[in-house]
């Protein structure tokens, strides 16, 4: 089996932003919104009742991630 390798860090250790110039990236999950306009709401029901129905609440939430 092929190992896999760790993503590269964006900042040296001990070099990374502080302040204001630390990146603040924010994001919401808009797809979510997106794929329940697709489906019908029978099908949105049938979801309620499966490990999905956390996802589906959390498609109007959005993030706030400091690096």
């Amino acid at each position: 089996m092929e190992e896999l390798e760790l993503p590269s860090r964006l900042f040296e250790t001990g070099f990374e932003p502080v302040g204001k110039k630390r990146v603040n990236s924010y994001f919401n999950l808009w797809l979510i919104e997106l794929i329940k306009l697709a489906l019908d709401e029978e099908d949105l029901e049938m979801l309620q009742g499966t490990q999905f129905a956390t996802v589906l609440r959390m498609g109007g939430h959005t993030f706030s991630v400091m690096y």
